[in-house]
């Protein structure tokens, strides 16, 4: 009976999506940067919230006038959903944590 279905199956095209790109995430980190710094959220916290802002602006390649795939968008999902706690947050992230150390 699923096979019968199968034949009818009609595959979605895949979406390029505007996103805010850097720009946005760097909004977006340094309203996360105040929450830690007012004591809103915990460091793990701020850190998971960085993650994810970094895959809701499309990561480093998306700008408001360059789109990225669904695709794309996954790829930056993977790591985050399978460790979220060791994801990076991007480029910049991984630089104050280079300074860090």
């Amino acid at each position: 009976m699923a096979l019968k279905h199968l034949e009818r199956f009609v595959q979605v095209p895949e979406k390029e999506l505007l996103l805010a790109g850097p720009g946005g995430r760097l909004v977006l980190e340094d309203a996360i940067d105040g929450f830690l710094r007012g004591g809103k959220i915990t460091p793990h916290s701020a850190r998971i919230a960085k993650v994810q802002a970094r895959i809701l602006t499309g990561g480093d390649k998306a700008s408001p006038t360059s789109p990225v795939s669904e695709e794309y968008i996954l790829e930056l999902e993977i790591p985050a959903v399978a460790r979220p706690s060791e994801a990076k947050a991007g480029k910049e992230e991984e630089r104050k944590d280079r300074r860090c150390t």
